[in-house]
């Protein structure tokens, strides 16, 4: 708390959220109480402006993406992997399909430090490929 800064709502200078300033012998059980109204409002809102926004991306893109999209993507995908060696396509392949990294370790009998170290190959990889 700035000790130069009024009491009342202000951004708080670490973070810069909406913050409550004042005496620590000013805040009484009642302050408390509309404080905390005051977070569930907050709270209450972003959550109604999340739910929005969600709604208006569904309305703008659908909830399935179209078949020239799909096919882009695809298309995309192809061309990333075949870039890859056969070691590091399984290992990608594994990923994408949600597999973390023990359990690609485990059935590619390797240590998990092989295949952070091949993923991090692939990101390098697939970093160039797209930027060029």
């Amino acid at each position: 708390m700035e000790p130069s800064r009024p009491p009342g709502d202000g951004p708080c200078p670490q973070c810069g959220c909406l913050v409550w300033f004042g005496k620590p012998s000013s805040f009484s059980r009642s302050s408390a109480r509309k404080l905390w109204e005051r977070l569930d409002q907050l709270k209450a809102d972003n959550i109604a402006a999340n739910q929005l926004w969600k709604r208006c991306l569904q309305q703008l893109l659908g909830s399935e993406p179209t078949p020239e999209y799909a096919a882009q993507v695809a298309e995309k995908v192809r061309r990333l992997l075949d870039g890859l060696n056969e070691e590091l396509r399984l290992v990608a392949v594994a990923k994408m399909v949600g597999s973390g990294n023990a359990e690609i370790a485990t059935r590619f009998e390797v240590t998990e430090r092989t295949v952070a170290r091949r993923l991090r190959v692939i990101r390098s990889l697939w970093r160039r490929e797209c930027t060029e």
